[in-house]
């Protein structure tokens, strides 16, 4: 592969990335306001409903982030193998530390919120 492929290719994974990331935010705050305004009021079944589809339809938005985030690290290794002069493949990390700056966040973020769900909102209910 010449540079600029390279180049495109890595940029077609970071965008896979940054789509995944915006999908997992959308769903990430819908589920949150969901909780902070309507939370209170849902039966036990509806609420665990709403916390299962939201956990399955997070799947795939983790799934993109961490495919486009490994694919840049693996590309970005091969460019820099290829091209070691390369300025724009310069700095890049392993595949754990990029991992754990990107998904463990959200992995965090998710258990927070069904957290906020089931626990702060629900609890103060049934109180």
């Amino acid at each position: 592969m010449t540079e600029f492929e390279f180049i495109e290719a890595t940029t077609m994974s970071v965008e896979l990335a940054r789509g995944a990331a915006m999908d997992f935010v959308t769903l990430f705050f819908a589920y949150s306001l969901c909780a902070h305004f309507v939370g209170k009021g849902l039966p036990k079944l509806i609420a665990l409903t709403i916390t299962f589809v939201y956990t399955i339809f997070l799947i795939n938005p983790l799934l993109g982030m961490a495919t486009g985030v490994l694919n840049y690290v693996r590309l970005s290794a091969a460019g820099l193998h290829s091209y070691p002069n390369s300025p724009v493949f310069q700095g890049v990390n392993s595949e754990i530390q990029v991992l754990l700056t990107t998904i463990l966040p959200a992995l965090i973020s998710w258990m927070f919120s069904i957290i906020y769900m089931h626990v702060y909102i629900r609890r103060t209910e049934e109180d």
